[in-house]
């Protein structure tokens, strides 16, 4: 798909961002957390992602 008919498709959808409350996500700017609505409502997708270890105080 060309790239500007995706940016015409993608302005159709409903954009979210959340926040997720979990050990893994920190809210600093390495966590990414999206969803996506399609246009007819039936489907949805989500991007989570974080580059922050599990493990806030280190090692040992």
């Amino acid at each position: 798909m060309p790239l500007l008919e995706a940016v015409r498709r993608a302005a159709d959808h409903r954009w979210l961002r959340f926040m997720a409350f979990t050990d893994w996500f920190h809210h600093d700017t390495s966590d990414v957390a999206f969803a996506v609505l399609d246009p007819t409502r039936t489907r949805v997708a989500v991007l989570a992602a974080t580059d922050t270890d599990a493990d806030r105080d280190g090692p040992g």
